[in-house]
């Protein structure tokens, strides 16, 4: 399946379906899938994998973060949000991964005062390197708000 992936959308469609003959109800092939889901932006799929992997493993709560991932992708942030906390209420260990789900979230909502805060908080508390902010388009808008002038003087500190 993976050679397919690179290979040939139809030719990887195939190759999925007769995983899924061969090995019904085997979570792996979600999983196999999943980024092919997100290119495509077979947004419903991807979750319905997700679906399915929970069900397999009995839960867990980083699938809460792989959904909110794919509900920002899908422009579905409020749920994405509900996810990020479901996620954190669950297991709080999954602190960083949620902020950098929250940043996100906040960003397709281009709500920058709530952008600005798990920026902060990733780079002082969990030392992830946010300079990408500094030139990324996705940013764009972001670097003309005060939240961001903020921001950046406080880095600079």
């Amino acid at each position: 399946m993976a050679a397919t992936a690179a290979e040939d959308e139809e030719k990887h469609e195939q190759a999925v379906e007769e995983y899924r003959r061969d090995f019904p109800g085997d979570p792996a092939v979600d999983l196999m899938c999943h980024d092919s889901h997100m290119i495509a932006e077979r947004y419903d799929e991807a979750l319905a994998g997700c679906d399915r992997i929970a069900k397999a493993v009995g839960g867990d709560p980083y699938l809460d973060v792989v959904r909110g991932n794919i509900l920002v992708a899908a422009n579905k942030p409020d749920e994405a949000a509900k996810r990020a906390e479901q996620a954190l209420a669950a297991e709080p260990e999954l602190k960083e991964l949620v902020q950098l789900l929250q940043a996100d979230i906040a960003l397709a909502k281009e709500d920058y005062p709530a952008l600005a805060k798990p920026l902060r908080t990733l780079e002082t508390e969990h030392g992830r390197d946010m300079s990408g902010v500094t030139t990324d388009e996705a940013y764009a808008d972001f670097r003309e708000s005060s939240q961001y002038q903020q921001w950046a003087k406080e880095r600079k500190k």
